[in-house]
């Protein structure tokens, strides 16, 4: 592995060696949340090239509940995440980006766009999206799972709330609502009864790394720029899922 990380690895390297000889922060536990199957994927990927720059810090890997997206982080139940972009939050510090993927919808397979090569925002309004519940903010909602389409028409809701991503997907398998999705996660939702469709003109899902300002520690910033540094070694964020 070393040898295809390259100048980048060695980059890592180097701010822990530094981290290390100010005795700042290089030994202890790291808790480290994700949102999505695949950047939990990544994570495991990026802790064990970590692990063998700093191989005194544990990292210890969770999911973030889906119902409430930085409500552990709030908690203190984990140091740093990797969620969606947009995070618009005064008391969270937002790190780099990680990945930037192209948007998908899923759908049923017996869904009507389940035989198109792509589908428009626009056709939203023809469907029912899966509705979230709203613990998370207004604003991350609204952009992942909008109310209006670009030209101003309404997008109905299924009309039934979902607390984590297994309801989602039940609910899609029963044709019940569609939701927009990381066109990636085929590879970990490659189910029967479900369909991913290319959006022609959603921009892509970023993903980025925050933590708590007043818990900003030398490992958590450590750790954030070698996440960075691995990432770019790997093609960048919209490569690297490519390499996992």
């Amino acid at each position: 592995m070393r040898d295809g990380i390259g100048p980048a690895y060695r980059r890592i390297l180097d701010e822990a060696d530094r981290a290390a000889a100010a005795g700042r922060g290089t030994s202890g536990l790291l808790r480290v949340g994700y949102s999505a199957a695949f950047t939990g994927h990544l994570l495991v990927k990026i802790a064990d090239a970590f692990a063998e720059v700093c191989p005194n810090v544990q990292i210890e890997i969770q999911e973030v509940p889906f119902y409430a997206i930085f409500g552990p982080l709030r908690a203190g139940e984990i140091d740093l995440q990797i969620t969606e972009f947009p995070v618009e939050e005064e008391d969270l510090t937002v790190g780099p980006m990680l990945v930037s993927q192209p948007r998908s919808l899923l759908v049923a397979s017996s869904h009507p766009f389940a035989s198109r090569e792509s589908v428009s925002l626009e056709d939203l309004a023809d469907t029912r999206l899966v509705a979230p519940n709203d613990r998370s903010p207004a604003y991350w909602l609204d952009y992942h799972y909008p109310h209006h389409t670009p030209s101003g028409r309404p997008i109905p809701c299924c009309g039934h709330v979902i607390a984590t991503w297994e309801d989602a997907l039940s609910l899609i398998t029963a044709d019940r609502g569609v939701s927009p999705v990381s066109a990636v996660g085929e590879r970990y939702f490659n189910r029967s009864g479900l369909t991913f469709v290319p959006f022609s003109d959603a921009p892509p899902i970023e993903y980025l790394v925050l933590w708590p300002t007043n818990r900003e520690t030398e490992l958590v910033r450590t750790f954030a720029r070698s996440a960075k540094a691995f990432v770019d070694a790997h093609g960048g964020p919209t490569r690297v899922v490519d390499t996992l």
